[in-house]
């Protein structure tokens, strides 16, 4: 257990937290550009809920099934969602085939 500590845990963080960062001025500057101004709010309150209400229950969950599948179970789970998850959003032809400079109608 140490040496799955010690290697392939720490690495997988600083990827993920790498990829955070990405994603998330990724998704603000999207969000700028594209979502009308009157919804923004309405948006807002969506990623709210994902984050403070839905969030910690995955948390909540976290430690007894690391617990009954080890956390490396657990890591290769979540890593494995996100990525299908990327892959799904990605797949759809409206994500796929937008181009930045078509612009909003405003």
């Amino acid at each position: 257990m140490g040496a799955a500590v010690g290697g392939g845990v720490p690495s997988a963080a600083l990827a993920a937290g790498l990829g955070s960062a990405v994603c998330g001025t990724l998704y603000s500057t999207t969000v700028q550009h594209w979502v009308p101004p009157e919804l923004l709010g309405r948006l807002s309150a969506f990623g709210a809920v994902g984050s403070f209400a839905v969030g910690p229950l995955g948390l909540a969950a976290a430690g007894p099934l690391s617990a009954r599948y080890g956390t490396g179970g657990v890591l290769l789970v979540g890593a494995v969602w996100q990525v299908a998850a990327g892959a799904v959003v990605l797949g759809l032809p409206a994500v796929r085939d937008r181009r930045w400079e078509e612009g909003p109608d405003r």
